[in-house]
């Protein structure tokens, strides 16, 4: 929704007004992203026929989540355009055309930016230095609190330590995938926003339908079987990616999506349910609170990782662009996209925007891959056999 109320703003005549281009935008950008929730909210429907322990778990992190898709998509269609009109400037002139709060990001936070871009290994050491401090404090308060959010014995168990570990690459891969496959899709193939959302639909529809049906696997082959099951298809599905050409179908990413949230469900879901039975009761939800914290762990460490070799490659292609077209190209990464959409680059300029999103997303893909090679090799290193909690009661008080 964000984009094409900035699209329409950034193609502003005189004379038009702020409000009415964001009405324009919001109602382009509406029917694509109805459809999409209303998908990903049906592909979760399966998780409520769930049985036993796997339904106590499922069903209420389906409903939880059906209502955080609903507050977004009130926010994106109601809110963020509200945002979009107190931030965006008022009239198209390079004067003073902004509001209070346009100016100060202009004047104070564009500038801050641009210095942080001047001196990178600076920025480097600083963030490293802030998380080796988090890790610290994060350890010295969890040692010293009476109930501590996520008690550091999860961290000397083996099989705790391997689940929360895939959970982090988990949530590394969902979000490489959910942020570059649309990019692939837009930038390389040229389809509209609303099939590469459908992308993105056959991925969360394709988690939940393996995950109801990994209860009859892990019931007959165990939690840890499934699990290799679940992560050989994963890394099947993200070695495909790197065989997608690039004009090719949109079918194939379709289907490999699917395949790779199939690989979810079958390696996610086991590995909760085995490590929920490996300890007692009392225990069950810090298992799920630190699979959970490791999925957001994952996905935080993969945006900027992933988004790092993103941008890192496209600029390369970009600087080593033929002299012929150099002069033609966008200065910066966050101008392809836009230029691609709007139509505004000749033919030649045009093809070698969509190789260099191309060439981008594949070092992605790369990337990705690697992350589920090493997932697999974890799956590997879990004990095949998950003690039950009885065998673990007299670690209860440990927690």
């Amino acid at each position: 929704v964000l984009e094409s109320i900035y699209r329409k703003l950034s193609r502003r005549a005189d004379g038009e007004e702020t409000g009415a281009l964001i009405v324009e935008g919001v109602t382009a950008a509406a029917l694509p992203v109805l459809f999409s929730t209303a998908i990903i909210v049906v592909a979760f429907i399966p998780l409520f026929t769930m049985q036993g322990v796997a339904g106590q778990i499922f069903s209420p992190m389906s409903v939880t989540y059906g209502f955080a898709l609903l507050g977004a998509l009130i926010f994106a269609l109601v809110f963020a355009p509200v945002l979009s009109y107190l931030t965006a400037h008022t009239k198209k002139q390079a004067g003073d055309g902004y509001t209070w709060f346009s100016r100060f990001l202009r004047n104070h936070y564009e500038r801050l930016l641009h210095q942080s871009l001047r001196h990178p290994s600076a920025i480097w050491t600083g963030a490293a230095a802030m998380l080796a401090a988090g890790i610290l404090c994060f350890v010295f308060v969890e040692r010293r609190a009476a109930e501590p959010v996520l008690p550091l014995w999860v961290f000397s168990r083996r099989l705790l330590l391997s689940t929360s570990l895939i959970s982090v690459a988990v949530g590394a891969i969902v979000v490489g995938l959910s942020a570059y496959v649309p990019l692939y899709l837009q930038g390389s193939l040229a389809v509209p926003p609303i099939v590469a959302g459908l992308a993105l639909a056959a991925l969360t529809a394709g988690w939940p339908i393996a995950a109801s049906f990994s209860g009859r696997f892990y019931l007959r082959i165990g939690f840890r079987d499934t699990a290799l099951v679940g992560g050989g298809l994963m890394m099947a599905a993200t070695a495909g990616f790197l065989l997608l050409p690039d004009n090719g179908a949109v079918w194939p990413v379709l289907v490999d999506q699917f395949l790779l949230g199939a690989g979810f469900g079958l390696l996610s879901t086991p590995l909760l349910v085995g490590g929920q039975s490996a300890v007692t009761w009392r225990q069950r939800g810090v298992v799920t609170g630190a699979n959970f914290f490791g999925r957001y762990l994952g996905q935080s460490l993969g945006a900027a990782i992933f988004g790092a070799i993103f941008n890192h490659a496209l600029a390369q292609e970009l600087a080593h662009a033929p002299t012929a077209l150099d002069a033609r190209l966008p200065k910066n990464v966050n101008a392809v996209l836009g230029m691609l959409h709007d139509h505004a680059s000749p033919g030649a300029v045009d093809h070698y925007l969509r190789h260099a999103f191309y060439t981008a997303t594949h070092h992605v893909y790369a990337g990705v891959v690697v992350v589920a090679l090493l997932t697999f090799v974890i799956v590997l290193c879990t004990p095949r056999h998950f003690p039950l909690a009885e065998e673990n009661a007299a670690e209860d008080s440990t927690g």
